[in-house]
């Protein structure tokens, strides 16, 4: 792309676990890695007017239908061809592979010509933008710190309101 010298776009696929966390630590670590090579792509080829983009999908596929909460909906969905229902698309923001396209042909598009260095959730009927990674709180000791002082000050301080980790678990709504 870059010897044609007409710019162009890259639109890589991740995932909500590279985000958040999923309990598989080599599917996160490889999808958290996509965002950031996105990020840093995006940086290296701006000059050479390429966007690049991460896109974070949530589809019912092979992997989903193995979540319990979801498992049953989506083959139930797939064997009587009804839609998804509406707490997964919304709550959830869960839906079918075609969902994804729209944003996926957007990106790839000159409407998106200054959409750079994103992640960008996208299933069912919500489209989100994940917020990069950004220092939260900041604290500071004249001369440096110590174990027993980052103990002293942890939970007053920087740790005060830790981060939330891990995808919440689904729960089908009550019958």
């Amino acid at each position: 792309m870059r010897e044609q010298g007409e710019g162009g776009r890259i639109v890589l696929i991740s995932s909500p676990a590279g985000q958040r966390g999923n309990g598989q630590t080599n599917y996160a670590a490889a999808k958290a890695g996509i965002v950031a090579m996105a990020r840093t792509w995006a940086m290296e080829l701006s000059r050479a007017n390429i966007t690049v983009n991460a896109i974070v999908p949530v589809a019912a596929t092979e992997m989903t239908k193995t979540i319990p909460a979801f498992g049953p909906v989506i083959e139930e969905a797939e064997r009587t061809g009804a839609p998804l229902p509406d707490w997964l698309r919304k709550d959830e923001g869960l839906g079918t592979v075609e969902d994804v396209a729209g944003l996926i042909t957007f990106l790839g598009s000159d409407s998106s010509k200054d959409v750079t260095g994103q992640a960008i959730g996208i299933g069912g009927d919500r489209l989100a933008l994940w917020s990069h990674p950004a220092e939260k709180a900041v604290a500071f000791a004249d001369g440096g710190w110590s174990a027993d002082t980052i103990a002293e000050r942890w939970h007053e301080g920087v740790g005060a309101e830790p981060e939330t980790y891990g995808i919440p678990a689904p729960k089908a709504p009550e019958a």
